[in-house]
């Protein structure tokens, strides 16, 4: 279907706005970056799109909500880390490498190429099928997800 649903893409709006001042939040408060960026940010990043995905499929358009979530999630990665690196290089501090202060990267890519793989296999075991039981797994792989990173926290790995 060529339609747009009602409403889609009111919600939408990924920005920088919610990422200003958090570096003084996390220090403020003692909150490791790696938690701040999983969850406070991720969230408000991420909220705009969930209710934009809601509403296109309640209206029928499943697949333009699947389409959505994976779709603003490859404009963060590659978009929202590539445009500030390239005005980095090339007006900031011309022809330097841009370093990447962050210890977990590693284990920050390594996380989310294997959350996409499950997804995979999720999928692929339920034939491409959303329903309340893959819902509920997502929402529990994420749950995991911040749990291992508060652990690593913890334990320093991630610092």
């Amino acid at each position: 279907r060529g339609d747009v649903p009602n409403g889609a893409g009111l919600a939408g709006g990924d920005g920088v706005r919610h990422g200003l001042g958090c570096d003084a939040v996390c220090l403020c408060a003692g909150i490791p970056f790696d938690i701040m960026g999983l969850t406070v940010l991720a969230i408000g990043a991420s909220l705009p799109s969930c209710f934009s995905s809601v509403l296109a499929a309640r209206q029928g358009f499943a697949a333009m909500a699947v389409s959505n979530a994976f779709g603003s999630n490859v404009f963060s990665i590659l978009f929202s880390l590539g445009f500030p690196c390239l005005v980095e290089t090339l007006f900031i501090h011309p022809l330097q490498p841009y370093v990447v202060q962050s210890s977990s990267i590693t284990l920050s890519t390594l996380v989310l190429v294997v959350s996409l793989l499950i997804f995979i296999a999720v999928m692929a075991v339920t034939r491409l099928r959303l329903n309340r039981a893959v819902g509920l797994f997502c929402l529990l792989l994420y749950a995991a997800l911040l749990t291992a990173v508060v652990v690593l926290s913890q334990l320093h790995v991630l610092s």
